[in-house]
């Protein structure tokens, strides 16, 4: 059985954070993986204005994600707090408000960035010639932003008690799972960026 839990509050302390370390950093190869597998299959079958469609608007994906990891460690910095001092009443309030604030905000985010897409994408002033793949790869993306913002809610919270393994799964999971599916829909389906 794996241990999936680091006791990082009792004990020495650099046998735990490396064993604690280690999933993060596979979970960070894993992450560019499935995003240069999926540059890759653009790449080859849809051609260089598709990849400059994709490249050119991924800034604004990549704050949406950026902000999902903020968010989920500072809540965790409630929850780990609430752990290492094992005030599991505070816990379970700490939690249930972080996923209740966390889908407030990507929801507020979403609408907000939807709405704003084409002014956003008009100020990072992309060529006109590839705005509408951009616009038709970042939309819905930021319409299902829920999905990525759970996630990197979760692990933040499971990595604040001490468990960095179960989210580094999830993740690897969900990279090949995002490679085979971006495999079946541009080339399987044609349905380009």
């Amino acid at each position: 059985m794996i241990k999936t839990k680091v006791d990082l509050i009792n004990g020495g302390v650099l046998k735990p954070l490396l064993i604690f370390a280690l999933p993060m950093l596979l979970s960070s190869v894993f992450q560019q993986l499935y995003s240069t597998a999926d540059m890759m299959i653009v790449g080859y079958y849809l051609g260089d204005e598709a990849l400059a469609a994709i490249g050119s608007s991924a800034i604004v994906f990549e704050f949406l994600i950026g902000f999902a990891m903020g968010v989920g460690a500072g809540f965790g910095i409630v929850v780990a707090r609430s752990h290492g001092k094992r005030d599991f009443d505070k816990l379970k309030r700490a939690v249930a408000g972080s996923i209740i604030l966390g889908l407030a905000l990507v929801i507020l985010i979403s609408i907000t960035s939807g709405i704003l897409l084409m002014p956003i994408l008009g100020l990072l002033d992309i060529p006109d010639m590839i705005i509408h793949d951009a616009y038709s790869y970042i939309f819905p993306l930021l319409t299902f932003a829920i999905v990525p913002f759970l996630y990197n809610l979760c692990a933040g919270m499971l990595r604040s008690i001490g468990n960095s393994f179960v989210p580094m799964l999830f993740l690897i999971f969900s990279s090949i799972l995002n490679i085979g599916i971006s495999y079946i829909l541009v080339v399987g389906y044609d349905m380009g960026v």
